[in-house]
């Protein structure tokens, strides 16, 4: 297993850290014309980072937890700020994180079984949410808060599909 500075040292896990002052980024330009641009580099290095890694054969076990971690870093820095700038109703707050919550809860309550089944991929119904997630940050990025409520409510049906999806996998791991 090669050393943690070497895992670190990958592409794919350097491109995921790139998203922790991208969030800065974003959030000191929110407001200007590039925020929206800056945004789309960050989203889109989330899908870059996995592409590389699956490509390049460099998948490794600490770019399994840093590339969600750092994701997850990402739009809690972004949808925090703008929660409090625009004065989004705590619901909402909640809602834009239910499943994050419950899927990290349920990972260190049963990461021995995890482990143990070497499934530590993403389902696609989290996909699903992780798009709804960046949809609603693009659009509070933009300032755009006409239908957010409509896609917030959205993202938590989504959120109660991708938390069942991984309770269903999780009963099928071994003890």
């Amino acid at each position: 297993m090669p050393s943690i500075v070497r895992q670190l040292c990958s592409p794919p896990n350097l491109l995921s850290l790139v998203r922790l002052p991208l969030a800065g980024v974003v959030i000191v330009r929110i407001g200007h014309p590039d925020a929206v641009l800056w945004f789309l580099f960050g989203a889109f290095t989330d899908y870059l980072v996995g592409f590389i890694a699956r490509k390049t054969h460099t998948m490794t076990p600490l770019g399994g937890v840093l590339d969600p971690l750092c994701d997850k870093f990402f739009v809690a820095m972004i949808f925090g700020y703008c929660f409090v700038l625009y004065g989004l109703p705590s619901w909402m707050l909640f809602a834009f994180f239910f499943r994050d919550i419950f899927t990290s809860i349920g990972a260190l309550i049963g990461w021995d079984r995890l482990k143990k089944s070497g499934k530590l991929k993403a389902a696609f119904s989290g996909k699903v949410v992780t798009v709804f997630q960046f949809l609603i940050l693009l659009m509070l990025v933009n300032n755009s808060l006409t239908s957010i409520e409509s896609m917030i409510l959205t993202l938590a049906l989504a959120s109660v599909w991708s938390i069942a999806d991984y309770i269903t996998s999780f009963r099928t791991l071994p003890r």
